[in-house]
């Protein structure tokens, strides 16, 4: 089994030093990284090729026009010489269940993209590497899109996608707000995941979190972007209760920290 690591990276320079400390360890023969930098505009690049320059299971991908996320990955998957793409977000942090992961896919053959349960931590000096504390019940079968609903979202740091799969089903899009979930849809749309018990990565958010911009424009192309995929080809009454769920969640929180903003 061979992995891809598959890093978009943007105006992310503060996190360059406790990124390759956390993933250059874990690179090897079977596992190589790509890095996907979206024009930033800070130095990100320029200490990109600094860090990477030495090492020959890094390859750098510098996109010429700022695409967003989602354009970031699919051209990391493009470029990745494994067999399947682990995504994780710059400023998320593996623990040391990540070799068990792999371990688990190995086992468990035949599915089209694997997950772990979503950790989130605000301060990374809780950052517990070993991740002892956090798993939940037991593994769980994603056959279409409500399931993420029932069992659990992944985040783009907890999820192992086949990379054949991946170019034959996943398009890319340009949205500036919620590309995961349309990612999300598209797997559970078009394939057959498990979710481990485990948590093998973290979520870090500040005081605000990521993804609480308040636009109701961006939840609304958001929407729109659902609801088309939704409509097209199978399981298309589950597509549009996935769709419909995380409309109404989306707009309830808009309403939410608008109000929360005021007071």
């Amino acid at each position: 089994m061979r992995v891809t690591i598959v890093t978009p990276f943007y105006n992310g320079e503060l996190f360059i030093d406790r990124m390759f400390d956390n993933v250059e360890p874990l690179l090897g023969e079977s596992i190589d990284w790509v890095i996907v930098d979206d024009k930033s505009k800070d130095d990100s690049l320029s200490k990109l090729r600094g860090r990477a320059l030495d090492n020959k299971f890094i390859s750098l991908c510098p996109l010429e026009v700022n695409s967003g996320p989602s354009v970031a990955r699919t051209m990391g998957v493009k470029e990745s010489k494994g067999d399947w793409i682990y995504f994780l977000d710059a400023d998320d942090l593996i623990n040391d269940n990540f070799s068990g992961f792999l371990e688990f896919i190995e086992s468990h053959k035949g599915y089209d993209f694997y997950y772990a349960p979503l950790k989130v931590i605000r301060d990374y000096n809780s950052f517990d590497k070993y991740g002892a504390s956090v798993d939940v019940d037991k593994i769980r079968k994603i056959n279409k899109p409500t399931d993420f609903i029932r069992f659990g979202f992944p985040q783009p740091s907890s999820l192992v996608v086949n990379k054949e799969f991946y170019l034959d089903n996943i398009t890319d899009d340009r949205l500036l707000w919620g590309e995961d979930f349309v990612l999300y849809l598209q797997l559970a749309k078009s394939g057959i995941g498990l979710r481990w018990s485990k948590v093998v990565s973290y979520y870090f958010i500040n005081g605000e979190g990521r993804g609480s911009k308040l636009s109701l424009k961006l939840r609304a192309e958001l929407s729109r972007k659902l609801f088309m995929i939704s409509n097209k080809k199978n399981k298309i009454i589950n597509c549009n209760l996935y769709t419909i769920y995380l409309t109404l969640r989306h707009v309830a929180s808009f309403i939410f920290k608008k109000i929360k903003s005021k007071c």
